[in-house]
């Protein structure tokens, strides 16, 4: 339901940035969405091939039996593991940057229809790179604009999904598995120290995985629940919502 202040308080207009009463626009996200959609699942893809190169190192290097590796395999493998862990870093800065933007507008977009958040736009993208308080702020963010989302006027009244709680239990442990490989890995110095790095890079893949499902599957219903009340608005003052991805 879209009161006459949430009315007032909101346009849905065709430039980027105008104000009504104080406030923002409603940014249509779903051409951003289907661009971040695709980035994931990119950076899904290298992540699993990393997981596979890694088991495979750990298959050449005898952790999986006795070492099969040919004369001259361990410079294929340095090449095959540089490669695709140089893919990773690419995928993974080019969806963060995706994700990041629509976490930013997402949460703009909870602030325009008029509930009190605690965390403003700019933060819900700032607290990722704040030590120990990205342990929960970034959560925070995205469950207020969830909430605000399903219903500006009573969002405390909104249920936290489980997919929400999936999504950040997944993004901990593979934020945590990643940082034990990392530093595993920058240090190894013999096969096992090696075989057990590699170990960390393939428990990653089905957390990965997981991450990926969640985070798609709320990036999709999220959006959807603001075009929703994007056209609660336009039924009372129709005018064309902007899109996300031009400026």
């Amino acid at each position: 339901m879209i009161t006459p202040d949430t009315r007032q308080a909101l346009v849905i207009g065709p430039a980027y940035g105008s104000v009504a009463n104080g406030r923002e626009p409603l940014v249509d996200t779903t051409r951003l969405v289907r661009i971040a959609t695709a980035l994931i699942w990119t950076w899904l893809a290298t992540d699993v091939a990393l997981g596979l190169s890694a088991l495979y190192t750990i298959d050449v290097l005898g952790g999986l039996g006795d070492a099969i590796a040919p004369a001259g395999s361990s410079e294929g493998l340095e090449q095959v593991l540089t490669v695709t862990g140089v893919l990773n870093v690419l995928a993974v800065a080019a969806a963060g940057v995706a994700v990041l933007r629509w976490i930013y507008l997402t949460s703009r977009n909870a602030h325009a229809l008029g509930a009190a958040m605690a965390v403003t736009p700019g933060w819900a993208v700032g607290w990722f790179f704040v030590p120990i308080a990205n342990l929960w702020k970034p959560f925070q963010a995205v469950r207020e604009t969830w909430q605000v989302s399903a219903d500006p006027h009573a969002p405390d009244t909104v249920p936290i999904p489980a997919v929400l709680r999936i999504w950040w239990g997944c993004w901990i442990a593979s934020s945590l598995i990643s940082n034990i490989d990392f530093r595993l890995s920058m240090h190894a110095e013999t096969a096992e120290q090696l075989i057990t790095a590699s170990w960390f890079t393939v428990a990653a893949v089905p957390v990965d995985i997981a991450l990926t499902i969640a985070l798609t599957t709320i990036m999709r219903r999220l959006s959807q629940m603001q075009r929703d009340r994007a056209g609660d608005i336009r039924q009372a003052q129709p005018q064309v919502v902007e899109d996300a991805t031009v400026e």
